[in-house]
């Protein structure tokens, strides 16, 4: 969908409806329009109190810097976990921490079970599960990659569909770290980095990374 920078006749019925402004915008990756077009338009419908923040979807530290020269990107949201770090070599989180963009990590949770399908990831995956249950035996391999990325300063939004994994996620919270673990964990995922692709080279281009 092209986003239009002409907010003021209210074509979008959708838009005219909306009285109490959204919490959250955002544009996912649109090849078809340019960034000069599609970010004006997103600050238009900020400035216009129909939305208090407005985000892109994950995309390159140079595409993130662009649409800041234009307007401020409140948040940017990135995979990011003690199994995806790439963003850490990339400059996207320091551009964005430049920034002043809060980073929202999707998918933070540690997956151990998929992770030992992936070859090369069974040491990580037994290294970081005997970190959690040496933080006591309430601290599942899910809280303790949650609680690691809260520690980067990222804000996490696991997603589930079981009240029992819920229950675990929010208990993420009560898991904090010594700076001994901390540098443990960089350890196990920087000598010991779990292995597998995570796009092919066309998402790739798609995503812009």
């Amino acid at each position: 969908m092209r986003i239009s920078t002409n907010i003021s006749k209210e074509r979008s019925s959708a838009w005219a409806a909306v009285s109490t402004a959204l919490d959250l915008y955002y544009l996912h990756r649109n090849p078809d329009t340019p960034l000069e077009e599609s970010i004006p338009a997103l600050a238009a419908l900020k400035a216009a109190g129909k939305c208090k923040y407005i985000r892109l979807c994950e995309t390159s530290a140079a595409t993130l810097r662009k649409s800041c020269s234009i307007a401020h990107i409140d948040t940017l949201p990135i995979e990011y976990s003690l199994w995806f770090t790439d963003h850490e070599r990339n400059g996207l989180l320091d551009t964005a921490r430049e920034l002043g963009v809060a980073i929202i990590a999707r998918q933070p949770r540690d997956d151990s079970q998929a992770q030992r399908r992936v070859p090369g990831n069974l040491r990580p995956v037994d290294e970081i599960e005997k970190l959690a249950t040496k933080k006591g035996p309430g601290c599942t391999p899910g809280q303790l990659s949650i609680a690691w990325v809260v520690a980067q300063g990222a804000i996490p939004i696991p997603e589930t569909k079981a009240s029992s994994r819920l229950e675990e996620n929010w208990g993420s919270r009560e898991v904090a770290f010594t700076e001994a673990e901390l540098k443990e964990i960089r350890v196990i995922i920087t000598e010991a980095a779990p292995k597998g692709a995570r796009y092919d080279l066309e998402q790739l281009k798609a995503v812009g990374i």
